[in-house]
């Protein structure tokens, strides 16, 4: 569910309002990491929601990274 309103934000606030970025990758990649910066998001503490926020970024970069990658390849 967090990805998926993660993606409804990004399309809705104009970060990425075509839904080309696909931050998945990145977090799929970092599976252990994601899963334990969403248990500090869960702890609501100062730390563990800092953890979140950075991760959240990085999914961010590294999907937009992933993204235009596509888009070169799928030019030629």
């Amino acid at each position: 569910m967090a990805r998926a309103v993660s993606r409804l934000v990004t399309i809705a606030s104009g970060l990425d309002p075509h839904g080309l970025g696909v931050p998945e990758v990145h977090w799929m990649r970092k599976s252990g990491e994601y899963r334990a910066a969403a248990r500090g998001f869960a702890s609501g503490t100062p730390d563990g929601l800092t953890a979140w926020l950075l991760l959240s970024s990085e999914g961010l970069k590294g999907g937009a990274r992933e993204a235009l990658q596509i888009a070169q390849s799928a030019a030629g």
